[in-house]
C-alpha cells in the first residue's frame, strides 16, 4: 500500500530509505546531502560504487545501491554487487541510493525511464526480503526537476499492486 504520510523520512520505521542520487559521485544537496551528513559512511560507499562502475565501464544510471545504516554491517553487505541482502530482522535499515539522474544542478535531471528501472529493482529486492519502503515526497522532482505527477504515476505503477508497504514522507503536510 502506498501512503503519503506527514513524517520526516529519517523517522520512518521502513527497512529501505530510498532517495535519488546522481551518477557523478556528489551528494551535495537535498536529501542526499542530509544522508551524507547523517551517515558519512553511506556517502563513502556511494562514491566507491560510482568509482567502481566508472572504472569497470558499467552502466550506473537506473541502478540501485543498498547501504546498511549501521557502520558495523558494511562488511556484511557487498555494497558494490548488492548480493548479500537477505531476509533480516524487521528493524534493520538500508539507505537505498537510486541512481536516477546523470548530473546535478538546475533543470530536468531525472531520467524517468531509469528511475522506473531502479524502482523495479527496489520492488524485487523488497519483496524478496520482506522489506518496507520509505521515500521523500516529490522524489526526483524538487532538485531532479521531474514533474511529480509523472513520478507518482511511476511509483503507483511499480508498487501499487505489489503488496509492499510504501511510505512517501512529507514534512510540510497540514
Amino acid at each position: 500500500m502506498i501512503r503519503i504520510v506527514e513524517k520526516n523520512l529519517f523517522d520512518s520505521k521502513a527497512n529501505f530509505i530510498v532517495h535519488q542520487v546522481n551518477v557523478q559521485g556528489v551528494m551535495g544537496s537535498g536529501v542526499a546531502k542530509q544522508i551524507a551528513e547523517q551517515y558519512p559512511f553511506v556517502d563513502k560507499e556511494y562514491r566507491k560504487y560510482v568509482f567502481h562502475c566508472q572504472k569497470k565501464n558499467k552502466k550506473i544510471l537506473g541502478t540501485v545501491q543498498y547501504v546498511p545504516t549501521e557502520v558495523w554491517a558494511i562488511g556484511l553487505v557487498d555494497t558494490i554487487k548488492n548480493n548479500r541482502i537477505e531476509k533480516y530482522d524487521v528493524d534493520y535499515k538500508y539507505i537505498v541510493n537510486l541512481f536516477g539522474q546523470e548530473n546535478y544542478g538546475t533543470g530536468l535531471q531525472t531520467d524517468l525511464a531509469e528511475m522506473k528501472n531502479a524502482f523495479i529493482d527496489i520492488r524485487k529486492k523488497a519483496l524478496s526480503v520482506g522489506a518496507s519502503i520509505a521515500m521523500p515526497f516529490k522524489i526526483g522532482s524538487c532538485r531532479g526537476g521531474a514533474d511529480w505527477k509523472d513520478v507518482y504515476a511511476i511509483i503507483k505503477e511499480v508498487f501499487g499492486d505489489s503488496g509492499l508497504d510504501v511510505e512517501i514522507c512529507r514534512c510540510d503536510m497540514k
